[in-house]
């Protein structure tokens, strides 16, 4: 919920900022919040990392005989959350400043490109055909989402610059802002 809260105070900030006539500021709002998301979902990701066993072991008895194959599966499931966390917290936040641009649809074919297009059908892919079942699944999911926080924080740069316009161009009441 940490990305949600970030990107939902992206979308205010870059909108205030677009809506003030100061677009460099709305440029530093999004990199700001991606940046602050992201660091925020890498600690998030090591936790993940540094303690697989003592999550796993939360939800079941990871010395059982009888739950080795789950606990291996479990481990590598929680490798592949650790990078799904950086990048699931880099698109919400992503979309949110994109919001703030008041730029919605091209995210929404963005994700659609990469959640379905990528994600599932990777996922479906590495899961059955190539038989990885779960971790295939997963890594395909992942992979799909890497690839729409990509797709987002591009399309963010984009606009971002693209909105940017010359300093004698600012209203007076903007330039204080700065």
């Amino acid at each position: 919920m940490v990305p949600l809260g970030i990107a939902q105070a992206a979308t205010v900030r870059v909108a205030v900022a677009l809506g003030s006539g100061v677009p460099e500021m709305a440029r530093r709002a999004g990199v700001v919040a991606l940046a602050l998301g992201v660091a925020y979902m890498a600690i998030m990701a090591a936790v993940l990392v540094a303690a697989p066993r003592a999550i796993a072991r939360i939800y079941v008895d990871i010395d059982a005989p009888s739950n080795r194959g789950l606990v291996g599966i479990a481990l590598y499931l929680l490798a592949i959350a650790a990078l799904f966390q950086i990048f699931d917290g880099m698109q919400a936040i992503a979309a949110g400043a994109l919001r703030g641009y008041r730029d919605t649809t091209v995210p929404l074919l963005l994700a659609v490109i990469g959640y379905w297009g990528i994600g599932f059908v990777g996922g479906w892919l590495l899961a059955f055909p190539a038989g990885y079942g779960p971790i295939g699944l997963w890594s395909g999911l992942a992979v799909g989402l890497a690839a729409v926080a990509l797709m987002l924080t591009l399309r963010l740069h984009f606009s971002a610059r693209s909105a940017i316009v010359p300093d004698r161009a600012r209203p007076f009441a903007a330039k204080a802002l700065l």
